[in-house]
């Protein structure tokens, strides 16, 4: 059963955040350290956040979303990542 937990900032989640995002994307990699620099510098103003997934206390995959700004402060934009050995 998969569970689905709020991203709380613990270094265990940017890890698996970084191990799941370098998994599946194909044009850039990230660290761990670059990771916590873009959450630390998200704007406050505007509704923002993580999901993280798991499958028997292991993360499988995790849901990035971003309120838009100006005219497009109305809508919502996000990401879904899942592990390849999940997904399907």
């Amino acid at each position: 059963m998969i569970e689905i937990r709020q991203f709380s900032a613990k270094d265990e989640e940017f890890i698996d955040l970084v191990r799941i995002y370098n998994m599946v994307s194909h044009d850039h990699n990230t660290h761990i350290d670059e990771e916590r620099d873009n959450w630390s510098l998200l704007d406050k103003s505007r509704a923002w956040g993580r999901l993280l997934l798991y499958i028997n206390d292991r993360a499988i995959g995790f849901l990035r979303y971003l309120q838009g700004k100006d005219l497009n402060s109305q809508k919502c934009f996000f990401n879904i990542f899942i592990d390849p050995n999940h997904a399907g």
